[in-house]
This record gives C-alpha cells, sequence and structure tokens, in this order.
C-alpha cells in the first residue's frame, strides 16, 4: 500500500470517528436514528449514556491526534498535552459512568418536579442542557491537560528504545547488527 493511500485511509477513519464521536457527545437522538437498536432503545437514560461514551470516544481521538502531531521528538508542550490527555481518557473510563448517573439522578428529580416523567421525553431544554454539561467537561478536561503541561507537570512515560519485533528477530538471526545510530544490514557491515 502507497504511503500516499494510506494517507487517506487513515483521515477517512480518523474523520469517520470524529463524526461519530461529535454525535455522540452532543447529539445521541442522531446517533439512535442512524443505528437504531431494539436493545438500546432513544430513552433520556440511554442518551446519557451515550454521552459518556462520546466523552471517552473524543478524549480518545484527541489522544491519537495529539500523538501523530507530536511525532516521534515533537514539542515537550504537545509530549505533555498527550501524556495528560492519556491519564484523562484512563480516568474518565471509569468517571464517565459515575458522572452519567450522578447527572441523571439530580436531573431526573428535575424532570419529576416539572412533570415530565414519559420514558420518550423530548424537552429540547433538557437535551441542551446536557449537551452543554459533556461539552463543557470535555473542555475542561482539554483545558486542565494543556495548562498543565505548559507548567511542565505531566508524567514522564519510559521511551521505547525504539527496535520494533521484526528487527530484533532479524538480530536473532544474525542478518541485523545494531549500531549506535541506526540498524544496518549485515551486508554493508565492513
Amino acid at each position: 500500500m502507497s504511503d500516499s493511500l494510506f494517507a487517506v485511509l487513515a483521515a477517512a477513519v480518523f474523520l469517520f470517528f470524529a463524526f461519530l464521536s461529535f454525535a455522540l457527545l452532543i447529539r445521541p437522538r442522531f446517533f439512535f436514528r442512524m443505528f437504531p437498536n431494539p436493545l438500546q432503545t432513544d430513552t433520556p437514560w440511554n442518551r446519557v449514556q451515550v454521552r459518556g461514551v462520546g466523552l471517552v470516544f473524543c478524549l480518545t481521538l484527541l489522544m491519537v491526534l495529539s500523538g501523530v502531531l507530536r511525532g516521534a521528538h515533537g514539542p515537550a508542550l504537545l509530549e505533555g498535552f498527550h501524556h495528560n490527555i492519556l491519564i484523562a481518557l484512563w480516568i474518565s473510563v471509569f468517571a464517565a459512568p459515575i458522572i452519567s448517573w450522578i447527572l441523571w439522578r439530580f436531573s431526573v428529580d428535575f424532570l419529576v418536579r416539572r412533570g415530565h416523567i414519559d420514558p420518550t421525553m423530548e424537552d429540547p431544554a433538557w437535551e441542551r442542557g446536557m449537551t452543554l454539561t459533556f461539552w463543557s467537561l470535555l473542555s475542561f478536561i482539554v483545558l486542565i491537560a494543556l495548562f498543565l503541561a505548559a507548567r511542565g507537570h505531566h508524567p514522564q512515560f519510559k521511551r521505547s528504545s525504539g527496535r520494533s519485533l521484526v528487527s530484533v528477530c532479524a538480530m536473532l538471526h544474525g542478518d541485523v547488527r545494531e549500531s549506535a545510530q541506526t540498524l544496518t544490514p549485515a551486508s554493508r557491515r565492513v
């Protein structure tokens, strides 16, 4: 596969997942219409849960994007942002269901007080409030990760030695000798 074809394919896949992530976060009703599921109907509780999944997907896309932009030796700010988003992603996998439950618990009390007890409730003001809440949470996470990276607060992960599985197998078979700078083929040894 040529590099340009791979780049186009990778960009198309990234854009598809970006569209899906934002649809889950901002418009879960649109997601339920696109992919109807009889086991998970379009109810307010399911829309709140799907927004939590959208938050995790958006953080995953931010992590991938910051990793690609960072490259092998990117700026320290981008590397710190990437590491902080990775930590936020791990936390959000466990915190998103808890946050969704807390939001649902308090919003159900609000809905009962207003008299909306229909399970297929369609209250645009409530939907906007949930969208604003999850969008604000995502923005807060990104701003905190960026602020901490700018201040130099990020975990220092151990870097790989730069060896792939293929090069390690080739070294074991004697086809490649490792030098200080690069891996050189055995035919070019002097």
